[in-house]
């Protein structure tokens, strides 16, 4: 799961969930689980997925 991966990847550098996106104190509203997320960032991960597709097709 892409949204899983992204976490990991932010919790090995130090990041927590925040209320607020904090660069500083490494917080962030998206550190959650995807059934979590609010429509948009699901719909932002959606439609990441959908343009790797195509990048995909145009490299194959």
């Amino acid at each position: 799961e892409l949204h899983g991966s992204w976490m990991q990847s932010y919790f090995s550098m130090g990041w927590k969930y925040g209320e607020d996106y904090n660069r500083e104190d490494k917080t962030h509203p998206d550190l959650v689980s995807y059934s979590q997320l609010g429509s948009l960032e699901r719909d932002k991960d959606s439609i990441f997925v959908a343009l790797c597709e195509i990048a995909r097709q145009w490299i194959n």
